[in-house]
């Protein structure tokens, strides 16, 4: 039998101790979906309007298919905040539990704001521009190659036809030179 990644498993069906593949991807409900669960899903009328793409062929989804838990373990609630001395995302519960002595707590939707500006991502996009302007050269470099080469070819084509031509020249010569002297020799018989 197969393993199957736990990513790819639809999240009700799961709920449900059930194995299904997941093919589509609900954005507002955080939760991957089956060809059935995904049909009950649109025929609710409060969900329809949730934004669901495509699982199957989709690389930045598939990257982005969080392998965290969206709930707490402990209270299955939503987790909405980040605790910045413990690293880690939890629950509203959680912080009047074993969070209620941690310095302010930052919402989710805060930090995410934020991540643009951060140093991370700042050097992330450095790193891909620097990478993006080697890629250009590289490619530069490549089509600059392709055409000394193609020039190279035609001028060791035209040497080789230039060389054949003398040597056809040299042959043709010789031959005339040795024709003459036949002729010379047979009349002297």
């Amino acid at each position: 039998m197969d393993v199957i990644d736990i990513r790819h498993v639809c999240s009700p069906c799961e709920f449900k101790s059930k194995i299904e593949i997941a093919t589509k991807w609900c954005i507002e409900c955080k939760e991957r979906l089956c060809v059935t669960c995904y049909e009950n899903h649109n025929a609710h009328r409060f969900l329809r309007n949730h934004h669901v793409i495509s699982v199957e062929g989709n690389q930045l989804l598939a990257s982005l298919q969080i392998p965290l838990n969206e709930y707490c373990e402990v209270h299955d609630q939503e987790k909405e905040l980040f605790c910045t001395l413990h690293d880690e995302i939890i629950c509203l519960t959680c912080t009047h539990t074993s969070h209620e002595k941690c310095p302010p707590l930052v919402h989710l939707s805060d930090v995410t704001k934020n991540a643009k500006t951060s140093t991370f991502v700042s050097i992330l996009e450095a790193n891909t521009d620097d990478t993006l302007e080697k890629l250009r050269h590289i490619i530069r470099d490549r089509e600059n190659n392709r055409v000394k080469i193609e020039k190279q070819k035609t001028e060791i084509l035209d040497a080789v036809k230039n060389y054949r031509k003398s040597i056809n020249d040299k042959i043709d010569q010789l031959e005339n030179i040795i024709t003459e002297e036949l002729k010379e020799k047979c009349e002297k018989i």
